[in-house]
């Protein structure tokens, strides 16, 4: 039985990527500070990634998927803790570039079996849409239409709104040389959309209507 490391394993993409596992039959580590209930059938390694005291010296992995990290510190800390792996995967959040979680899955599932030469892939739609387009569908695969409000610099974007005001463009070509095809924007959203729908008491939800509501809309 194949042994895989999730960081996080308890949100959004690593929290699928745990089950996903799990269900596959593969013996599923889960790295985290335990301060959220973890997917059923995974063993825990509780701790901080930034201090983790040599508590992964001792243990081998075929997979780390490091789906957590944010930037090189994230990273850098976190390999050198790190004992015995095998194959070593980094998803990043891609702000205007998409890919399904789904999607994710199956291409680490290529990349354990079929271990291409290839070490480092970005990971994505070949498609990438500007901010505005994806809001609209969003509100699209609700049957619903957003009204747009212009927003000066000195507010913080992340007050209102779920990404960081910037934006960059991934060269996926690696990726679509060993998983060409991906589910297409419009469709990964209907998908969210009926998940939200059935599980919306389980979202941690940002405050971010209610920012827009008393700061940004005129009264």
């Amino acid at each position: 039985m194949k042994k895989l490391l999730v960081t996080g394993g308890t949100t959004f993409v690593s929290k699928y990527v745990a089950e996903y596992f799990v269900n596959a039959g593969y013996e599923v580590y889960v790295l985290n500070r335990n301060t959220k209930p973890q997917v059923q059938g995974v063993k825990l390694i509780e701790g901080d990634r930034h201090n983790l005291t040599g508590i992964l010296k001792d243990l081998s992995f075929d997979v780390v998927a490091d789906i957590t990290a944010y930037n090189e510190k994230d990273i850098v800390d976190f390999v050198n803790e790190l004992g015995s792996y095998e194959q070593y995967t980094k998803d990043g959040e891609m702000k205007l570039q998409f890919f399904h979680v789904k999607d994710l899955c199956k291409l680490m599932e290529v990349i354990i079996k079929e271990k291409p030469e290839e070490h480092i892939l970005n990971v994505g739609n070949a498609l990438a849409v500007s901010i505005k387009e994806w809001v609209k569908k969003c509100y699209e695969s609700l049957g619903k239409t957003p009204t747009f409000v212009n927003v000066y610099e000195d507010i913080e974007q992340r007050n209102y709104f779920s990404f960081y005001n910037y934006e960059y463009y991934l060269d996926v070509s690696r990726q679509s040389k060993i998983y060409p095809e991906t589910i297409s924007l419009e469709d990964g959203l209907k998908d969210a959309v009926e998940w939200y729908l059935e599980h919306s008491a389980e979202v941690n939800k940002k405050p971010y209507f209610k920012f827009i509501d008393e700061n940004l809309l005129e009264s």
